[in-house]
């Protein structure tokens, strides 16, 4: 019986001219959604090998907070900027924990804050530019971060005062090793000012001039807590609350911290270029600064498909421990960037699904008329006995090969399309597009998953056009399809 139904439907799908039309437009569908999958696969691949051994790392541990942090903060657009970090509680227990998590390879903490820092070269105008410093142990960090490497100067030793930057910024900006830089960071109507020597300057694979790796530079911890004034006595803040923390003007009396070092301390601003100040000399000048106060513990395993096994396994713990943290993956950790590739997926997919959607109306008509000019036969093959699930059956399979072999084809076609892409060999220069595709040249590959799930959609739409085509061959009545059979 099988075997007759899969005949008989072979037979009325060759026969009829417009299954051509419905095979191709399928397999057109299959073929655009497995290539801008495809593109999608290798762009999330290469964005991802590239920020997880950048900066994100495979799992970072964050503060609970009702905003979404990334390590660069609150990027809530215009309030974002306004609202300060809260420091991780407890971090000693959640150090502990993620050095006995199965796949664990290695972890660094790490502090963050938005800063404007400023550069004056000899005899040139002051050149003033926001970043995100990354408060961290210059050894550890750079050990976690295999894929950063130092070309020119070197790490400072533990507890010595400095500041590493890409090359992207020492090329556009002019500054090397052994320039001074400035930091200031508003502290209500005032400023908190600290500089320090460059002592590094690194690059970031495939990270372009005003890419989101280009924003960053790295400076000694125990600076940057000076900055945000995060030491010991202070309290985690909600985020969402001003800068000017409370807590933090509780646990330090500024006035007497820069007494006779009024240049650390500007009242208002200019807009003339202030000269940079005096790097502090005496060790005892500096306020004792808490060492495990921390904003992230960023962590790399030895197995990065584990991460959300990680992330479930470490959330799991706080909830039951009571710790006010959370642990994210690399994308929710990279912020806004991997973000919007993850929402250009999405709509990209979405729009390709109502072309679908629109298609599948189509094809559902033409398979409608196709059984109505079959009336004549199907009054036949019910007068000598077969049953409405025989019809049923027989409507089903040639739905369902057309939608196979369509699905095949889509993937052959996609399959070819992607290797032209591939063989053009096309590249970016334009950094955005470098940092969006995380590399400068755009290589697809279809992988099993996408090609899987491209068969499958295809099978679905074939198993949904089926639905109103045999409902409107069992509305026939035997009477009507016998008369259209004389």
């Amino acid at each position: 019986m099988l075997r007759t139904l899969l005949r008989i439907s072979f037979k009325n799908i060759v026969s009829r001219k417009s299954s051509a039309v419905i095979v191709a437009f399928i397999s057109f569908a299959v073929a655009l959604l497995s290539v801008t999958n495809a593109v999608f696969d290798s762009t999330e691949k290469g964005v991802r090998e590239s920020f997880s051994a950048s900066f994100t790392g495979d799992v970072v541990v964050r503060p609970k907070s009702f905003v979404s942090l990334s390590l660069f903060g609150d990027e809530t657009p215009i309030t974002g900027e306004f609202t300060s970090i809260p420091i991780l509680e407890r971090f000693s227990e959640i150090e502990e924990r993620a050095r006995n998590m199965r796949f664990f390879s290695s972890c660094v903490p790490q502090l963050s804050g938005r800063v404007l820092m400023e550069f004056f070269p000899d005899g040139g105008n002051a050149a003033r530019f926001p970043v995100h410093l990354f408060g961290v142990e210059f050894a550890r960090y750079f050990s976690v971060m295999d894929s950063l490497s130092v070309v020119e100067g070197a790490l400072p030793a533990s507890g010595e005062k400095g500041i590493a930057i890409s090359d992207s910024v020492a090329a556009k900006f002019g500054c090397g090793v052994g320039d001074i830089v400035q930091f200031s960071v508003a502290d209500g109507f005032s400023f908190r000012i600290r500089a320090v020597p460059v002592v590094a300057v690194y690059s970031y694979p495939s990270a372009g001039g005003e890419s989101v790796l280009s924003k960053i530079a790295l400076v000694d911890d125990g600076t940057l807590r000076e900055l945000l004034a995060v030491g010991a006595g202070t309290e985690p803040s909600d985020a969402g609350s001003p800068q000017e923390d409370e807590n933090a003007g509780d646990a330090f009396d500024f006035e007497t911290i820069f007494d006779g070092a009024e240049d650390f301390f500007v009242e208002e601003s200019s807009e003339e270029d202030v000269p940079p100040v005096e790097m502090q000399q005496e060790e005892s000048e500096i306020p004792e600064i808490d060492g495990g106060t921390w904003h992230f513990l960023v962590i790399k395993l030895s197995d990065s498909s584990k991460a959300s096994s990680a992330i479930a396994n470490l959330n799991s713990f706080f909830r039951h421990n009571g710790i006010s943290a959370e642990a994210v993956g690399w994308r929710q950790a990279a912020g806004s960037t991997a973000f919007y590739l993850y929402i250009l997926r999405l709509v990209l997919n979405a729009g390709i699904i109502i072309i679908l959607v629109a298609g599948l109306i189509v094809v559902n008509n033409t398979l409608v008329v196709n059984v109505l000019d079959r009336t004549r036969e199907i009054g036949t093959m019910r007068a000598i006995g077969a049953s409405r699930n025989y019809i049923r059956a027989e409507c089903f399979f040639e739905t369902g090969m057309l939608a196979s072999s369509a699905g095949v084809f889509g993937l052959v076609l996609g399959t070819l399309i992607c290797a032209l892409v591939n063989s053009a060999g096309i590249s970016f220069e334009n950094d955005f597009l470098i940092q969006l595709f995380g590399s400068g040249s755009l290589v697809t590959e279809i992988s099993a998953g996408t090609a899987f799930y491209s068969f499958a959609f295809a099978f679905f739409l074939g198993a949904v056009a089926w639905i109103h085509p045999s409902a409107v061959v069992l509305r026939i009545r035997l009477v009507d399809a016998m008369t259209s059979a004389k």
